[in-house]
């Protein structure tokens, strides 16, 4: 029997910057991971491209001029996430060297344990947003 549980996004946001795909990313890490902290390169979650694309979206249409802008909305983002009414990041920080920039993240003990479990399925809530299956 599959047991599936929903990831759900809170709070209000300009652009929602954190997609499906980068939350299977991350918990396909989790899958793998032997530990529940975790240091991701941006790269693995979202292509330079894509980056750069979301970069100038900001700057052109909500007048957002930061550097690494992208990243942290993206780690602020991880950070709302919840599943069952918990947070499934106990801490979500963003390190920006010079070409490396990561995410190091502490996947809450929970979380941790749902991600891990061999039949367990999740699905992604943000309001009218609704993805099932990964």
């Amino acid at each position: 029997m599959i047991c599936e549980y929903t990831i759900r996004m809170i709070g209000e946001y300009d652009i929602l910057v954190l997609s499906p795909q980068m939350i299977a990313q991350l918990i396909e890490n989790i899958k793998t991971s032997d530990s529940k902290e975790l240091v991701i390169s941006a790269g693995e979650i979202l292509p330079q491209e894509y980056a750069e694309y979301l970069a100038h979206v900001m700057e052109t249409n909500l007048d957002i001029h930061q550097e690494n802008g992208v990243y942290k909305i993206i780690a602020e983002q991880m950070d709302k996430l919840k599943i069952n009414e918990q947070k499934c990041f106990d801490k979500v920080e963003l390190t920006t060297e010079p070409n490396d920039i990561q995410f190091m993240l502490d996947t809450n003990d929970y979380f941790y344990m749902l991600v891990k479990e061999k039949k367990s399925s999740f699905s992604y809530v943000y309001k009218e947003l609704n993805c099932k299956g990964f």
